[in-house]
């Protein structure tokens, strides 16, 4: 007995995001990610399109700008890098349903 799927619905299992949250594999790969957004030069904007073409292939909507660039405020502390702002940005891109699905 076989049957096709024409469409496969986005979707996310709780297994699914813990093994995203926290396999060893996705975890090395968001710092990775972050170690390399953080070492580019320019402002903040230009990481964060930078970032979300890594992960997600496309530019951050202007919602997501916003409360990415929110978060890395909140994360960063004057006078230090902000290496780990950004591998922690990766870690949540990483585990969202746009990264897990295909369009």
């Amino acid at each position: 007995f076989s049957t096709t799927c024409t469409r496969r619905l986005p979707s996310n299992t709780p297994l699914q995001s813990l093994m995203l949250a926290n396999d060893v594999i996705f975890v090395e790969a968001a710092a990775a990610i972050g170690d390399r957004v953080a070492a580019l030069p320019g402002p903040d904007d230009g990481r964060l399109d930078a970032i979300f073409e890594i992960c997600l292939a496309r530019r951050p909507s202007p919602r997501e700008r916003t409360v990415a660039g929110d978060f890395l405020r909140s994360q960063t502390v004057a006078d230090e890098p902000a290496v780990a702002a950004w591998r922690t940005l990766a870690r949540g891109l990483i585990n969202t349903d746009n990264f897990v699905t295909r369009e």
